[in-house]
Formats: structure tokens, sequence, C-alpha cells
């Protein structure tokens, strides 16, 4: 009976991911198609970019994705670094 109920959240839980990715997508979309005029960026020093607002929003999204998951890769090397000084 345990082995039916946990493969059939299983199979909720894969419906429902695909769900999201699809709605994401559709939304990421239509994003597009609704913002594609250039913004232009400027840095310090002068220094600019141009590109569209969805790209920009894009790569924004993207690389604090990225600072997320190496924050995530981190964590644990912290954690045992404290859980090993505690015991000494």
């Amino acid at each position: 009976m345990a082995g039916k109920i946990f493969s059939s959240w299983q199979s909720v839980k894969r419906i429902l991911l695909i769900v999201g990715v699809v709605i994401a997508i559709l939304f990421a979309i239509t994003f597009t198609l609704k913002n594609g005029q250039i913004v232009k960026l400027e840095y310090y020093f002068g220094w600019s970019w141009e590109s569209s607002l969805a790209m920009l929003v894009f790569l924004v999204f993207l690389i604090g994705g990225l600072i997320g998951y190496l924050g995530g890769l981190l964590t644990p090397l912290f954690r045992r670094r404290d859980s090993d000084s505690t015991f000494r």
C-alpha cells in the first residue's frame, strides 16, 4: 500500500513539474514578444550595453540563479567544517 502511494506521489510531482515548466516557457515567450524594445544599461567608467529588455531580464535571472546555485554548493562545506570544530 505504501509503495502505491509513494509512486503515485512521484507521478503527481512529475506532472506538476511539467506543467510548471510549460507555464514558465509560455510566460517567457509572451514576455519576450511584448518587451522587445532596446534598452541601454550604463555601467561605471563609461561602459554601456544595449540589448532588448527581455534579454536583460533573462541575464539578470540567469546570473542570480548561478550565484544561488554556487551558494548552495558551498553550504555543505561550511556546515561540515562547523560540525567538525564542535566535536574537538
